[in-house]
Formats: C-alpha cells, structure tokens, sequence
C-alpha cells in the first residue's frame, strides 16, 4: 500500500460506547459501503460530491463474511486481492485530495457486522442495481435504515459492453 491510501483492519467491531464517543469527536463521515467494483466505484462518485458539499471525509467499509467452518483469519476470499481492489478504488480520490481511508474487516456475518461497524447516525452511500425483488443491497439498505443510518442508495445501470 502506498502511503497515500490506508486500509484498517478489525476483525470485531469497538464497544457501542467507544463508537459513540469517536463518532462526536471525529470529522463528518461518509460510509460508502463496498458491494462490488463497479458499483462501489459509482457509490464513491455519489459520496465524493457529498463530502466535498460537508467538509467530510469518505470511509470505504468492506466486510468479508467468513464460513463458520473456516478459522476468521482465514477468508475463502484472498485478503491481498480484496486489498488490490480496494486501494485501485480509493487512489484516484486520495490524489484528487480528498480523505479516503478504506476499512477491510472480517466477520462472519456481513449484515450483522455492518451495523455494529458504522458510528451512530452514520450517512451511508450503497450502490446497485435497482430490481423489483429484494438484492443484497435493497436487503441492506433497508436493514441499515431501521438501525438508524442515513442511507443513500445510488441505482446503477448494467454496464454497456
């Protein structure tokens, strides 16, 4: 990693407390929340404007769920590719000057991990496909929204080939 684009690990997330107390101190946040590489690029183009609008800094938060079955150290997905696709994502905006820091965590539940992770209040930025059944990201747009996050969903087009 270069010293621009910075990648924080936790494998638990902080007491409620300790997240509260960080949150009320700290600059403004916009979570953007990785889903996949396109659609988290679009996400951070969306969380870009808002940022520069509040004078806030943009945490890209990806969780990757591990199996029961494997030790928590050890995802099924590698860590240095998640690491590759992560900083690619945040390099362009840390040399525009903006304040990216990507956050990787590992978990063994993405939806249950997510809500614990994100400060109290948190304006959260989530990108996909809008659908008329239930995906991933309606699924977690919704679940973020009843724990009290703000969140934005900014629908993505399928890609033109």
């Amino acid at each position: 990693m270069n010293g621009a684009s910075k990648i924080a690990y936790s494998e638990r997330p902080g007491p409620p407390n300790e997240r509260l107390q960080s949150s009320e101190l700290g600059p403004l946040e916009v979570n953007v929340v990785f889903t996949d590489r396109d659609a988290t690029a679009q996400a951070l183009k969306a969380a870009t404007k808002l940022a520069a609008n509040l004078d806030a800094c943009i945490r890209l938060r990806a969780v990757i769920a591990v199996p029961m079955r494997l030790p928590l150290d050890h995802p099924q997905i590698s860590v240095p590719f998640v690491e590759k696709v992560l900083q690619d994502l945040v390099s362009d905006l840390n040399s525009e000057g903006i304040d990216v820091t990507a956050h990787l965590y590992l978990a063994r539940d993405q939806f249950g991990t997510l809500p614990e992770i994100l400060p109290a209040n948190a304006l959260v930025v989530i990108a996909g496909r809008r659908r008329p059944w239930p995906t991933v990201e309606s699924r977690l747009t919704k679940r973020l929204q009843l724990k009290g996050h703000r969140v934005l969903f900014v629908p993505v087009r399928r890609r033109q080939r």
